[in-house]
Parts: structure tokens; C-alpha cells; sequence
């Protein structure tokens, strides 16, 4: 749900006082990530601020764990790993996690250190109305622009509360016919030398969304009412995503398939990085990880192939005496809608309460864990005669 451009200020103002620049000289690693509740149930860290309570002056979140969680370089894990490609570390209580690049060879508070210099760099870049300066800074792209974006003087904005790369690129192609300029040159682009008070931005923005109909263009699409093919393949988020692919054996199906779905994905996250087309073994690497994640499905279909395989149908098993008995067993179609579901479900949810889920998963898991390797050794010991 949308609010006001008064709370929306509110908002702005209230964030600039808390977190202003003397404090985020002194902030602890607590203060910037934290899964501690104050008294009224909410979270009240660096990241929880910028991530979720500014979510409606400009949206960042992507998926929960994972990425999502270090795209602000250090996360709390709580002993939970981290299922994701890019090479991470974690401390030794297993409490937090980062990415490499911060520090493979350091603890959590020096990793911190180094993430809150950056932090510190891009607000006062951004005091400074220094766009070149937050560009060169070596931190995730949605994450420093949206930090960029609340430490502007509130009456003469030069970063619009756009944060998508890919948004911008289409923005300034379709305004300006202007392709290949970094983020900074986009938002010079956008802005001119005009002076805008943070009302005159958001209304922008709000314009901008509005004529490119980013926000309502997947949901036309699920409803079909989306008359328009989309040829751009620049402005993946906008593509159909439903296309067949056909041909004789051996004419590249599989291959871009491969390229299609990584694409797709990519669009829908700024902080998945795709490897070069030339780099075919990383990109069939990615491929499967997000097979095995349950985010990705490969289906060949045949002539046999029917409803039962690719929705629901009974199939007959064995069980433990031998008997044959018949359970419904889900296709991979239904597969995916659950999951899919369930993803959709847990992007509504707050961070801490995803967070608690996902200990108790954990827990579970460990206790069964421990229960199968106990029960292998007594089978074996009983086997040679120590049991």
C-alpha cells in the first residue's frame, strides 16, 4: 500500500536525523544488521531502515536469503547457511556471513570497518552532490544508490528515487535515445540542472513509473492484456517470458534455453551477475544452481509425456512388505506453483520472522541429521556384532 508524499517526507527527514553523519562514523556492526525486536516488534539497524521502512520511497527488496541478505556486504545468519554462488565467509560463532570481496582473510568487525567506510563514503558524496565519486564506490548497485538517495539536502535533489539499472537505461533510451552511460551520467540525464525539492523528485518519479508502466506490466502480462510484444531484449523485465522453443535435434534449443532463463532472473534481480556469453561452463554452472534451488524446471517434452508427469497423477510404488500401493504424486508444473507460492508468501513476511522460520528449519534438520547417522552407526556396529 502507497503513502502520501507528507509521510513520505516524514520519512526522508526522520531517517537524516536518526542516521546522520556523526552516527554512522560511531555505528557498531549491531546498529548496521540486527534481528533484535525493540519494544514496538520491529527492527530498528542501518539496513533494516534502509531496506524496509524507506520501501515505499524507493523499493529494493529482492529475495529473502541468499543474495538479498548480503547485498549490504554483512548479514546476521544465525548459523544458517547461505545458498547462494558468489564465494562468502562466515565468523567463526557462525553468527554472520559476508562476501569475499569485503575481506577473506578477516573477522566480522573488521569486514565491518571496511563496509562502514563505504557507507560513510557514499553519504558524504552524496552531502557533496558528488555522483561521479558514489559511481567509482565498490558496493552493490541498488544498495549505494538508495543510501545515495536519503542523504541528499531535501531541497535540491540530484539522484531520483529510481534505483534499477535496467529502469534507468529505459528511461533515458525511450527520452534521450541514449544507450551505454553509467548510473550517475543517467540520473544527470534525467535531472538536468533543474532544481528539484524531494516532493518535485517523487512526483517524478512517480511520472516515470507511471508512463513506463513498470510496476503494472507483469501483472498485464499474467492477465493477458498485454496487446504489445516486447522486441527489446535490452528491457528484459518488460519480455514475454513465455516463448517456445522449437527445431530438429542439435539446433541450440538447450543453449538458449540456458541464456533465457538466466536472463529472466536477471531481471527480476540486480544482484545476480551473469557470466559472459563466451563462458559457457559458468553460465551451465549457474544453470544448474538454480535448478537445485527449485527455481529453475528443464522439461523435454515427448509423445508419452502427459498430465500425470507434468501435473499430478497416481503412480503405484512398493512399500516396506512388498505390497504395491498407489499415491498421488505431484508433477513438476505443481512443483513449481508451490514453490512459487511459497516464495511469494515469504516475500510478504518480516525479515525476523523469516529469520526465526528458518532457525527452527535448521534445528529440524540437524536433529534429524543426527538421528540418521546414530541409527547407520547402530545398523553397522549391530551388523558386526558391537551392538
Amino acid at each position: 500500500m502507497s503513502i502520501d508524499f507528507d509521510e513520505k517526507v516524514r520519512l526522508f527527514k526522520e531517517f537524516q536525523n536518526k542516521w546522520n553523519l556523526e552516527r554512522l562514523k560511531s555505528m557498531t556492526l549491531e546498529e548496521y544488521t540486527s534481528t533484535m525486536l525493540y519494544s514496538n516488534g520491529k527492527r530498528d539497524d542501518f539496513a533494516y531502515w534502509v531496506e524496509i521502512l524507506l520501501r515505499n520511497i524507493g523499493n529494493i527488496r529482492g529475495h529473502n536469503g541468499g543474495i538479498g541478505n548480503l547485498k549490504f556486504g554483512i548479514c546476521v545468519c544465525s548459523n544458517r547457511k547461505m545458498n547462494i554462488k558468489f564465494k562468502h565467509y562466515y565468523s567463526n560463532n557462525q553468527k554472520y556471513a559476508w562476501l569475499e570481496k569485503y575481506g577473506a582473510d578477516k573477522n566480522e568487525q573488521e569486514v565491518f570497518k571496511v563496509i562502514k567506510e563505504k557507507i560513510i563514503s557514499i553519504a558524504e558524496a552524496s552531502l557533496a552532490n558528488d555522483l561521479e565519486k558514489i559511481e567509482e564506490i565498490d558496493f552493490d548497485h541498488l544498495v549505494k544508490w538508495k543510501i545515495a538517495f536519503h542523504y541528499q539536502n531535501i531541497s535540491d535533489i540530484k539522484i531520483i528515487n529510481i534505483f534499477n539499472k535496467r529502469w534507468l537505461e529505459k528511461i533515458v533510451k525511450e527520452e534521450f535515445g541514449e544507450t551505454d552511460l553509467k548510473t550517475y551520467q543517467m540520473y544527470q540525464r534525467i535531472l538536468w540542472d533543474k532544481k528539484y525539492s524531494l516532493v518535485d523528485i517523487l512526483q517524478k518519479a512517480k511520472d516515470c513509473l507511471k508512463k513506463y508502466d513498470f510496476k503494472d506490466k507483469k501483472k498485464k502480462i499474467a492477465k493477458g492484456e498485454d496487446e504489445k510484444m516486447q522486441q527489446d531484449k535490452n528491457n528484459t523485465p518488460l519480455n514475454q517470458v513465455n516463448q517456445i522453443l522449437y527445431g530438429p535435434p542439435a539446433t541450440g534449443k538447450t543453449y538458449n534455453i540456458i541464456d533465457r532463463a538466466l536472463e529472466i532472473l536477471a531481471s527480476y534481480d540486480e544482484g545476480l551477475k551473469l557470466p559472459s556469453q563466451e563462458d559457457r561452463k559458468a553460465r551451465k554452472e549457474l544453470f544448474d544452481e538454480y535448478r537445485q534451488k527449485g527455481q529453475i524446471e528443464f522439461v523435454t517434452f515427448h509423445q508419452s509425456y502427459g498430465y500425470e508427469e507434468f501435473v499430478e497423477g497416481i503412480k503405484p510404488k512398493t512399500d516396506d512388505n512388498g505390497n504395491v500401493v498407489y499415491e498421488v504424486e505431484k508433477g513438476i508444473f505443481k512443483k513449481l506453483c508451490e514453490t512459487a507460492g511459497k516464495n511469494l508468501a515469504d516475500s510478504q513476511k518480516p525479515q525476523e520472522i523469516l529469520q526465526k522460520e528458518a532457525e527452527v528449519n535448521n534445528a529440524i534438520l540437524d536433529f534429524f541429521d543426527k538421528h540418521i547417522v546414530e541409527e547407520t552407526f547402530f545398523k553397522k556396529a549391530k551388523k558386526v556384532g558391537l551392538a
